[in-house]
């Protein structure tokens, strides 16, 4: 089906087929950001200041007990670097706490903003062995959640929390996606997982694993 989007349909025509196709599937796509400013006239991330979290989404993620997955479109776990986490008190950064300063990658946002409203946060590639993020996991962060795509996250809302309003405490397992970009170019041809996945499917090209994801 989604071969007739990426080949057949013009641009518009694809806009409309997708957005039907979300919402007859109860599929949210939203932004974590809800308003922003540019620090100069660039289509980079990296130009943007005075974010302001999306808490509605936030909100509606963990109401919503159908929720059972999130995709993101950027993230710092695709990449070589990891998920990184501050070791001192800086300017926008709290020990313990998920890097977000210099890009505004969504996985990372998201799940600062989380961090910031009180919540706790753990990752898992197999199910038992959890791994919180704080300032004692800065290695295993960085290392384990390193060049992946799919894992699964923990987040603990504590009770009384003034985002959610909830009298006792939540406990939410969600699976986490984090593919690359349909605009990615370049460097992404020699990421590990591209890497790996072309290397046991018969050297196809990125864009199928996309399709598949």
């Amino acid at each position: 089906m989604f071969n007739h989007v990426f080949e057949e349909l013009d641009r518009l025509a694809a806009k409309d087929f997708l957005k039907n196709y979300l919402q007859e599937n109860k599929i949210n796509y939203s932004d974590i950001i809800d308003s922003t400013k540019r620090i100069e006239y660039s289509p980079s991330d990296s130009c943007l200041e005075n974010i302001v979290i999306n808490d509605d989404l936030l909100k509606k993620i963990f109401v919503n007990n159908n929720v059972n997955r999130l995709l993101f479109n950027t993230a710092s776990t695709f990449s070589l670097e990891g998920i990184k986490v501050h070791q001192n008190n800086v300017e926008n950064g709290i020990i313990g706490r998920i890097s977000a300063n210099k890009t505004a990658n969504s996985f990372d946002l998201f799940f600062r903003a989380l961090q910031d409203r009180n919540c706790m946060i753990e990752f898992s590639i197999e199910n038992d062995n959890w791994v919180e993020v704080n300032v004692n996991n800065i290695a295993a962060l960085s290392n384990i959640f390193k060049a992946k795509i799919i894992f699964k996250a923990k987040i603990v809302i504590p009770a009384n929390n003034g985002l959610f309003n909830n009298e006792k405490e939540i406990t939410k397992e969600i699976y986490v996606v984090t593919p690359f970009s349909p605009a990615a170019r370049g460097r992404v041809n020699s990421n590990p997982v591209i890497l790996n996945w072309r290397q046991q499917n018969n050297n196809q090209d990125r864009s199928v694993l996309l399709k598949l994801l």
